[in-house]
């Protein structure tokens, strides 16, 4: 597929400014039915690809229980390890 700019162009010298086919060809180095078709389009609308479902084997039957573990250890109240509290005590006696 060509990039938009490109195709703006092609759209432009065949429509806008009345060169042939063949001429736009020459120019932009494409085959005169790609030239064809980018022109006589009505609408130009890029296609956007969304990503495709791939099915995980290994996750797919478990994934719903971590999801769900996941979930509950974000609600859960963080515990201070020894180093964090070392760490704050230190700042707390500089300040």
């Amino acid at each position: 597929m060509l990039e938009v700019t490109e195709i703006n162009y092609i759209r432009q010298q065949v429509n806008g400014k009345g060169h042939t086919y063949a001429e736009v060809a020459r120019r932009t180095n494409r085959d005169p039915r790609t030239v064809l078709k980018y022109a006589d389009l009505d609408e130009f609308q890029p296609e956007l690809q969304g990503k495709k479902h791939r099915p995980s084997p290994v996750m797919d039957p478990v994934k719903e229980i971590v999801d769900q573990w996941l979930k509950e250890d974000l609600k859960k109240k963080k515990k201070i390890s020894k180093n964090r509290q070392a760490y704050l005590g230190v700042i707390e006696r500089r300040i």
